[in-house]
């Protein structure tokens, strides 16, 4: 599923900092996965997910 992710970004906005290449990796929860599979597709810019993500999961 976090592949899915990743790739859903790559092929709607091409770059995909590795930062947030990270985060992805790093979840284990497949809901979340799922919630940010769909936003991934639907939001607008990779700026708006990485937002989306951001209030999802605090920086540590």
């Amino acid at each position: 599923m976090r592949e899915s992710v990743i790739d859903a970004l790559e092929i709607r906005f091409e770059n995909v900092p590795s930062e947030l290449v990270n985060k992805i990796s790093q979840i284990q929860d497949t809901t979340l996965l799922k919630n940010l599979l769909r936003q991934a597709i639907t939001l607008d810019s990779i700026s708006d997910f990485q937002d989306y993500l951001n209030q999802l999961i605090k920086p540590e």
